[in-house]
Formats: structure tokens, sequence, C-alpha cells
């Protein structure tokens, strides 16, 4: 089968394995949507006639605006009572117009509290008491998740995973905020809210959930296996991700202008945002000579800006390509964590070692840093409190060896 001719238009591909349309342009795939939705059409439209303005060379400034369908307010519901949907549709809703957004971790949340009370979601609210709390509750922890895997062979696979107790109990607390949100609006009644709060969670050692398993630190030749199977780019965010300690989205929103002491011996960096803004801490991470070394490579060989990423997935790009080959146009301009984790998750797959996530090797900084100057130096590198820095850091069993040594 011959190849397309450069004057000929791009069709539109159906993925029948996932049921998904798709269309290739100049060898990168962009993805449609379901296989024949409006959805697929108007994107495949928009980015074809974006291919055909810019001369058949890119679909750069591609959007697709999708005409707005009548909003059905979920008030009243059509039997005239304001049901679990209902009540989770507007619970959504005020997250993603006055709250945090739909791309917010309160969003997914919401989501997570949605899919544990589906099987009650046709049920009345005044219907939801303790009871049926406690059926979710234990239904929800039952239930694995399913994932689909890919295998080797290129087959498919499904793959259970157990929730553990911490998830399920972590999911009905958002149940709970749900209802207590729906008092704050004068939905429901206060005593409904307070009855739900009357039933306890899961306790440690139930048998029908999973207990959590204890994260320990990245294993260093896993990690140091790992590098050479992930791009130049992430692999380099990987790296300094080790050698600071500090968390992956504070590596992935890194540049220059948040760098501070560059005259020094020991740089600065100062992220604007952090997993404590919200509570006014400012964040201090130092970055030492071997960091200094990769952030150094990437500011010269990219001739990058103050404000620019310092590690992006634009310029991340396959070990057998040249550093200055096209990246993909898809790319966004810095990294996320969770695809710093699913790059991670590949390369190992492809090294063949044992599973570790980007998370694991700020447990592994904190266990050096307990090593060579205690508490005080774990709790300043990790940017937590001395409490919080015994979690990524415990004592270790070397001192209890000595003394039973010494005295037993």
């Amino acid at each position: 089968m011959g190849r397309r001719a450069k004057e000929q238009v791009p069709q539109m591909r159906h993925d029948k394995e996932r049921g998904r349309a798709y269309v290739r342009i100049d060898g990168v795939r962009h993805r449609l949507g379901k296989w024949g939705s409006d959805k697929s059409q108007a994107t495949y439209d928009v980015l074809i006639a974006s291919w055909l303005a810019s001369g058949r060379v890119n679909t750069d400034g591609a959007t697709v605006v999708m005409p707005a369908e009548p909003k059905i307010a979920p008030l009243p519901s059509s039997s005239g009572v304001l049901t679990v949907a209902d009540l989770l549709a507007l619970w959504m809703e005020d997250i993603a117009v006055n709250g945090k957004g739909i791309k917010s971790s309160s969003y997914g949340s919401a989501r997570a509290a949605g899919r544990a009370m589906s099987a009650y979601l046709t049920l009345p609210v005044e219907d939801f008491g303790p009871k049926a709390f406690k059926e979710v509750m234990r239904n929800y922890a039952k239930t694995p998740v399913v994932r689909r895997k890919k295998q080797k062979d290129g087959s498919v696979v499904n793959v259970e995973r157990p929730r553990t107790r911490n998830y399920v109990n972590a999911t009905m607390i958002r149940i709970r905020k749900m209802f207590q949100w729906a008092v704050s609006e004068e939905l429901i009644d206060e005593s409904k809210a307070w009855r739900l709060q009357a039933v306890p969670l899961l306790d440690f050692g139930d048998q029908h959930a999973k207990e959590s398993d204890e994260r320990q630190p990245a294993k260093p030749e896993d990690v140091q296996a790992t590098l050479g199977a992930l791009t130049r780019e992430c692999a380099s965010l990987v790296q300094v991700l080790s050698l600071t300690g500090c968390r992956p989205s504070e590596v992935c929103r890194m540049t220059m202008e948040q760098i501070h002491d560059r005259h020094k011996k020991v740089w600065r960096y100062v992220p604007k945002r952090h997993k404590n803004s919200w509570r006014g801490k400012i964040r201090h991470v130092a970055i030492g000579p071997k960091a200094q070394v990769i952030i150094n490579k990437q500011v010269e060989t990219f001739g990058l800006s103050e404000s620019d990423a310092i590690f992006s997935p634009r310029r991340s790009v396959s070990r057998n390509k040249k550093i200055d080959s096209k990246p993909d146009p898809r790319a966004k301009e810095f990294y996320e964590s969770n695809i710093v984790r699913k790059a991670v998750a590949r390369a190992c797959e492809v090294a063949n070692v044992e599973h570790w996530f980007p998370y694991q090797m700020r447990y592994a900084a904190g266990a050096k840093a307990r090593q060579q100057g205690g508490i005080a130096t774990t709790s300043a590198t990790l940017g937590n409190s001395k409490k919080v820095a015994e979690h990524y850091a415990p004592e270790g069993f070397e001192i209890a060896e000595a003394f039973a040594e010494a005295n037993g």
C-alpha cells in the first residue's frame, strides 16, 4: 500500500479496538474523540481547515467550538424531587464555576464520589440516609478498580486492583462534604448531613478493604536503569527531582526567574505555587552543584529565557532523534506530574525493573538527609515540619541495633 500523496487530504480513521476516531497529519496522530460523534467530526473539520490554511504545514491555532446545547437545570427533576444525581450535578457545577475549576483535584474528587454512588443516583436525597451511606461504603470497598493494560504481544487485558481503606474513607468524606454543601445552599435540612456524620468510616484491618502499602524510597539502581529509557528532557527532570528532593509538581513548573542566589554555591528555588501555598508558606528548595549543571545545560542548549520552562514536553523527543527534532505540536509548555508518572511507568517496563513512582525519590532524598544531618536537615530539605518529615524519613533501625549491641 503506497503512501498518501501530499496533495491529498488526510482521512478520518477508526480505532476499532477503543472505538475512537483519529487523523494522522504529517506523521502526528490527532485524537478526535468517540467514533461517529459530532465532536469528533467537528474536531476533524477544524484540524483539516487549519492545516489547509497554513499551506499544509501545521495545525497551529486549531480550536474546536461546539455549538452550545440547551442546559437542563437539575432542579427540579422530572419527578419534582431532588435526587442524588441532581445534587451531584449541582455540586460539581459549583466547583467548576465558583470553585477551583474542572481540572482541580476537588472536581476529580467529586467525580470519584459520583462513581461510588452510581447505584443510588436515582434515589431521592431525602431517602439517602446512614444505611444507604454504609451500603455505598461497603460496596465501594469490595469493588476493585479495573484497568485495561496493553501487553507486549499487543493484546489488551483487564487488570483488577483493590481499593485501599484510606481511599474508600477519603471518598466517603467527599460524599459527606457534598451534603454539607447542600445544607449551605439550603437545598436540604441540616439534620441530613449530621446523620451521615454519625456513620463510622472503615477501621484499620477491615475485611472488605486493603490496607495501603507503606511507600518506600525509590531504589537508586532502578532509577538509574530507567533514565536510559526516558527521553533526554524527561530524564533530566527526573535527575533534578532526585537531587533536590522536591515535589514533582515543583520541578515541572521550574523557571529561571524563580531561582535566586545564582551567584552562590547553592541556589535557592522559590516556586510561586506549591502544596502549602494556601497556608501562606514560602517554599525554599536548595539546588546544589550537580543539579545546577543539569539546569545550566538546559538553558545553554535551548537558549531559555527567564520565564521559559526549564523542562518542557515540547522539547521532549526520542533518544534516537536529534535534539532539535520537530516536537509534538500538541505538547504543552510545562510538564504535568501525571505525565511524568506515566513516562516513568513506561520506562520501567522497557528497562524491565520494578515499577516506581517519581514521588518515591522525595522519600529517598528525605532518608539520605536524615542519615547525614538528622531530622532538622530532613525538614529543611523537604520543606515540611519535623512531624511530617518523620513520615518521609522515619528513624532508622540502625540506632536500635547499635543500642542493642552495646547494652543488650
